[in-house]
């Protein structure tokens, strides 16, 4: 058994979801203590105490992996996919009111989310509505490795680790993905939504 759960600790992500997908239970395990660390301080960042935030981390993790065994959920990067369900709970808890468990900040947003007037706290909707086409029009493996070293700010050898790929590797995919970003942002902020 312990030499099983040593054999998924250098898979790569998109591996570990397969894996998790077909039922492996060590698989399971290694996504959640890879990715439990950073969903955690997500967490944190929404949630008024630790214990709500433990709480929305937990509801995550449970989301993600029924998700996977049932054939949904991310198909390689997994971090994204948990914090939009961290996000989502939260959003949840906030608007049924089961009890105060987000920011205020969170909450206001989540009260407005459903408003078509304004600007939302997260920035200009049109803008990005241009992003989120762009980075969704890009190839799969661009996402991971964009949401990785850009958003998260991994350190390349990180990346590598989680994406079975040598240092060098990484930085050329990030700068082509860079690169497709720009252009497909450039191209989705000219097109209509």
């Amino acid at each position: 058994m312990e030499e099983r759960a040593r054999g998924v600790r250098g898979l790569p992500d998109a591996d570990l979801v397969a894996a998790v997908r077909a039922g492996d239970v060590d698989a399971s395990g290694e996504l959640f203590a890879r990715h439990h660390r950073s969903v955690l301080a997500y967490a944190r960042g929404l949630a008024h105490d630790e214990h709500t935030a433990q709480d929305l981390t937990s509801e995550a993790f449970t989301r993600t992996l029924a998700a996977l065994r049932s054939g949904g959920g991310p198909v390689a990067g997994p971090r994204p996919y948990l914090y939009a369900v961290v996000r989502n709970a939260a959003v949840d808890w906030a608007r049924k009111a089961r009890r105060t468990v987000v920011t205020d900040e969170l909450a206001a947003w989540a009260e407005r989310s459903g408003d078509a007037a304004g600007t939302d706290a997260l920035g200009d909707p049109a803008e990005n509505a241009a992003v989120a086409r762009a980075f969704r029009s890009l190839p799969r493996r661009w996402q991971v490795v964009l949401w990785h070293t850009v958003v998260e700010d991994e350190a390349v050898r990180e990346v590598a680790g989680a994406l079975g790929l040598k240092p060098g590797a990484v930085t050329q995919l990030s700068f082509r993905a860079r690169e497709g970003l720009r252009r497909a942002y450039l191209k989705a902020g000219s097109a209509p939504p």
